[in-house]
């Protein structure tokens, strides 16, 4: 081959690995400027929904503590309102055992004194019947 026609096709291959190689070059700078924006985006998208999780769970997380602060104040209520039942019971029950004791002890007053006044008849009746068994035996001796 001719040596012009060597070096034209020679500097035609240079030029065309040149214009080859910023073609490339270029393209490769777009791919990575395309690739940088979607791992932006990405990023953006990620760190957005990670925001409206956390957002979520802390909305989440103070309708339960309300739920709980209103399910513990209705429980002391009830739980006060037992007492206050349970409180009204035993002072019922306690009046009703003193009231009983109350009549017992009466009941037996009663009793005791019912009692004195019969053995005090049945005493008086025994000393006159001793009283006569001694005029017998003095009588007979």
């Amino acid at each position: 081959m001719d040596p012009q026609v060597q070096e034209f096709a020679n500097e035609i291959a240079r030029a065309a690995e040149e214009r080859i190689k910023a073609h490339f070059d270029r393209s490769e700078e777009r791919v990575k400027s395309h690739f940088d924006e979607s791992e932006q985006r990405v990023k953006l998208h990620f760190d957005q929904s990670e925001q409206r999780v956390k957002s979520h769970f802390d909305q989440s997380e103070q309708r339960i503590k309300s739920h709980l602060e209103q399910f513990e104040q209705r429980a002391e209520l009830r739980m006060k309102m037992h007492f206050e039942n349970l409180e009204y019971v035993v002072k019922l029950a306690a009046e009703g055992y003193g009231a009983t004791l109350e009549r017992i002890e009466r009941d037996v007053a009663g009793l005791k004194s019912t009692t004195q006044g019969g053995f005090a008849d049945v005493k008086a009746v025994l000393e006159n019947h001793n009283g006569r068994i001694t005029k017998l035996e003095e009588a007979q001796r």
